[in-house]
């Protein structure tokens, strides 16, 4: 039955969180054939309406209702895509076929690397300014040891040379030194 009405989608047979079996009974689905089908051979699948895949089919089966994340989780799951023109896609895996529930049971995904949580570092400051992870005490003693022994204030980069000047000018006499 295809209609310009949003289908009623029930997902009913499977409450499986294996990602293909949900995708089975998406495509298995005969109300939303004109948004996701079955290729005539069903070794594979297309979705012909990205748009309302992505707006009625998916934040019923899926958390995340962006279809990048859909493709994505499909490369995770390794099928390929069969692109035919601009807009026409079909998605392929030699263990998704229709109506095979046991080698898409089989089907595994590509293992994620660990997430590493980031972790805040907050300086150790006292009060008074002072302290081990001390920000700004660490970046004027960074900035002195680059410096040199010429100093802060002198004006003159670790080189002993004014940045402002060209090198080679030594200043005053106008003239290029050896």
């Amino acid at each position: 039955m295809k209609s310009s009405s949003p289908p009623t989608i029930e997902p009913s047979r499977t409450n499986s969180t294996h990602f293909p079996l949900k995708l089975m009974e998406i495509l298995d689905n005969e109300e939303i054939t004109d948004i996701i089908t079955w290729l005539p051979h069903g070794r594979g699948f297309t979705i012909t309406d990205k748009k309302r895949f992505a707006a009625e089919v998916m934040p019923i089966y899926f958390k995340e209702s962006k279809y990048t994340s859909f493709t994505r989780r499909l490369n995770r799951w390794k099928f390929t895509i069969q692109t035919q023109g601009h807009k026409k896609a079909s998605y392929y895996h030699p263990e998704f076929v229709k109506g095979d529930v046991q080698s898409c049971q089989t089907m595994r995904p590509i293992p994620q690397p660990a997430r590493r949580k980031k972790r805040l570092d907050i300086p150790n400051v006292a009060a008074d300014g002072t302290g081990s992870n001390n920000l700004i005490g660490r970046a004027h003693s960074d900035s002195f040891a680059m410096q040199g022994s010429a100093g802060l204030n002198s004006g003159r980069n670790y080189m002993g040379q004014d940045p402002l000047q060209p090198r080679g000018f030594s200043g005053m006499g106008g003239g290029v030194s050896p």
